[in-house]
């Protein structure tokens, strides 16, 4: 595993506003991964070292204390996220890995993606994107193989949380809002 990190912390105001920003980019190398193998070959799975995945980011936090004494302490505050999680390779042997299914879709690691992505089998479109429906069924036409319909984390993160606190009774919240992905369901 060989990375890079950098940050800065920052307390102003007699603490009363804290920030921090933090930068990273990590490559792993060799990651040990289960993966599930064909039954014929009287295993279920194959635990295996192999690939290289990258992961780009930046995290920035702040947070602000509005009100601050013996009986009150009220806080809020926010925190973005940014991450590029990417397959650089696998191995000759595997073009992609299998990390876990359910239905008709799965999770895999596929060498030039997003880490991980959703596999699955889409519908076959005409020229202009729109789904082509079979005339006598009335159904989508299923295309024939598997193919990468999305990446399943997401590259942006926004919250904001705040807390309010009187003597020892305490109320916080959180909203949180994840953008740039996709969930198979």
């Amino acid at each position: 595993k060989k990375g890079y990190e950098g940050g800065l912390n920052l307390k102003l105001l007699k603490d009363r506003f804290v920030s921090s920003v933090t930068w990273y980019d990590t490559k792993t190398d060799d990651q040990t991964v289960n993966t599930a193998v064909s039954n014929s070959t009287g295993f279920s799975g194959l635990l295996t070292n192999t690939g290289q995945t990258q992961s780009r980011g930046l995290e920035v936090t702040a947070h602000y204390t509005i009100v601050k004494n013996s009986d009150w302490n009220v806080t809020f505050g926010g925190n973005y996220t940014y991450l590029d999680n990417n397959v650089n390779f696998i191995s000759a042997q595997l073009p992609k890995l299998s990390l876990s299914s359910t239905g008709s879709g799965a999770s895999y690691a596929v060498a030039g993606y997003a880490f991980p992505v959703i596999m699955g089998f889409d519908y076959i479109r005409d020229g202009s994107g729109h789904v082509i429906v079979n005339s006598t069924t009335g159904l989508p036409t299923k295309a024939s193989a598997i193919s990468v319909l999305g990446n399943a984390s997401a590259k942006n993160r926004l919250s904001l949380d705040g807390a309010i606190q009187y003597k020892n009774l305490r109320l916080s919240f959180l909203f949180e809002h994840r953008g740039n992905y996709k969930v198979f369901n």
